[in-house]
């Protein structure tokens, strides 16, 4: 007999574990399985502890335990692989503690695992970006040093609609259904080389709409929690100039920040070019909004018509048109900054027109379109997270630096599918082996191989003549035919086709002699 413990799928309580007593022949094949499932995340996990000073980066973000609890339990790395074993195999860390998959001598209690989680001395944000930066150091060596690379900035919702007396939690607005859900908004900073995306930084906001406004209940208020709970009292956009300086601080490189309509907006993108960053966003029609063009301001719409009245706008292909303007000055951005916008067709809704800014005016209209397209992978992590990694039903507690924890937690987990997936799958990573083939590729001449597999066809009436198919005679005339046909058949090709045919003709009538 064997023991199989089995999560229950309608069992609300997601701290209880069935265990069955079933009979080993008939179950083989399914415990095998199961445990496959997390050698499988153990071993991912341990591959990416090798490759990155993990106990370095919980020592410097202030992780160890104080006083007594040196001794008992799990270390602070144990703690921490378990928590994102949990998350990977969709488990509380309570199942995982009666799983038996730890591999340790000493037992995980619920009560540690709690206080672990709502430990107020972490500093879950300094970890997230130790971890993250070294990810990126790591990728950017596989990358060519021109690749553009961007951070994405976007914000989606955790809901807690069951929850009355979450800390911070308001009324918030779901754009999707436009309703008001009971949450957070979960505001994300990631970067981006164009395959792989990895979560930088990220802050759980509040609106003015308080459900709970009780969050004082911490003493120090010199700790990180009490710091990192000053977030749900900030604006969007602050937080957003925070998350980048933080980003540029621990030497992150970007190129370009891109977001979606609601944040592009003059005042933030004066001081993210102050950061030193360049933006590209979309933009949308409003009246207040305008820009100076030709000397005078217009909003999007007003612009749009003057360009059809100069002919600069033309609704063929993707590109209506483009044109470079001044943004107004205000109290947070007085001087004017002269960006670059582009209308492009709605892909979606033919009838409709997009419009994008960029201050790089340097770049060219196709390179603002495929750097933009970047953005949709902050969507994709969305998904990932709360469909896969249980971003939204993962944490019922009820207190907001647990819940920092355990989104930090996510976003860490994710960086190591996106870390797993750029070794296994990146032909770049396989080996030293690929470097030296496309070195010995780079001296094997092709105009000599085609060369030799043409003057072959040639050698064809010589095999003839020797096993007295034609006469002697009857070479010439065979010989003079074949060339005819190739000079018809090379004039048929394209014109880099020919040039290259006939450089193979100069290079090798010289050398290559017939000889019957």
């Amino acid at each position: 007999m064997c023991k199989i413990f089995v999560k229950p799928l309608k069992n609300k309580d997601l701290n209880h574990v069935l265990c069955y007593n079933i009979d080993c022949k008939t179950t083989q094949n399914m415990a095998v399985y199961m445990l496959s499932k997390f050698t499988s995340k153990i071993s991912t996990i341990s591959t990416f502890f090798q490759d990155f000073p993990l106990s370095r980066f919980l020592s410097s973000a202030n992780f160890y335990k104080r006083g007594n609890a040196k001794a008992n339990g799990l270390s602070i790395l144990e703690l921490f692989s378990s928590s994102l074993l949990a998350i990977f195999t969709r488990s509380s860390l309570n199942e995982l503690a009666k799983s038996d998959l730890l591999n340790s001598d000493k037992s995980l209690s619920k009560s540690s695992a709690h206080r672990y989680m709502e430990n107020e001395k972490f500093n879950w944000r300094k970890l997230q970006l130790n971890i993250s930066s070294s990810v990126i150091t790591k990728i950017e060596s596989f990358n060519n040093p021109n690749r553009i690379t961007t951070l994405s900035i976007d914000d989606s919702i955790i809901s807690r609609g069951r929850s009355k007396n979450v800390e911070g939690a308001s009324l918030i607005h779901d754009h999707t259904d436009n309703s008001y859900k009971k949450g957070f908004y979960y505001l994300l900073l990631a970067w981006s080389d164009g395959s792989t995306t990895i979560p930088v930084d990220f802050a759980l906001t509040s609106s003015k709409k308080l459900v709970n406004e009780d969050i004082s209940y911490i003493n120090d208020r010199r700790c990180t929690a009490h710091k990192r709970k000053q977030d749900c009292f900030k604006g969007k956009p602050e937080l957003v100039i925070d998350m980048l300086k933080r980003t540029a601080k621990f030497g992150i490189r970007a190129d370009y920040v891109l977001f979606d309509t609601w944040f592009t907006n003059a005042p933030l993108v004066s001081q993210i070019r102050k950061i030193g960053y360049h933006v590209i966003g979309m933009l949308k029609n409003m009246r207040k909004t305008t820009y100076k063009f030709n000397g005078e301001y217009y909003t999007l719409g007003q612009i749009k018509t003057r360009l059809k009245k100069e002919n600069k706008f033309n609704k063929k292909g993707n590109i209506y048109g483009w044109c470079i303007v001044e943004t107004k000055p205000t109290e947070n951005a007085p001087k004017p900054l002269k960006v670059k916008l582009l209308f492009v067709r709605d892909r979606n809704n033919s009838n409709k027109t997009l419009c994008l800014l960029c201050t790089d005016l340097s770049l060219s209209n196709e390179d603002i379109i495929v750097t933009y397209a970047k953005r949709w992978n902050i969507e994709v992590m969305f998904k990932n997270q709360k469909q896969h990694l249980k971003l939204v039903s993962g944490s019922c507690s009820r207190k907001y630096s647990s819940i920092i924890a355990y989104v930090t937690q996510v976003c860490i987990c994710n960086t190591i599918i996106e870390y797993t997936k750029r070794i296994n799958e990146d032909f770049r990573s396989i080996g030293g082996i690929f470097l030296d083939m496309c070195e010995a590729l780079k001296d094997l001449p092709y105009h000599f191989a085609i060369a030799r597999l043409i003057n072959s066809f040639k050698t064809f009436f010589c095999a003839l003549l020797k096993n007295e198919c034609i006469k002697k005679n009857q070479i010439q005339s065979a010989t003079q035919t074949y060339e005819e046909l190739l000079n018809e058949w090379s004039k048929e090709q394209s014109p880099f086709m020919q040039r290259f045919l006939d450089s193979i003709e100069n290079m090798f009538v010289e050398k290559v002699n017939i000889s019957c």
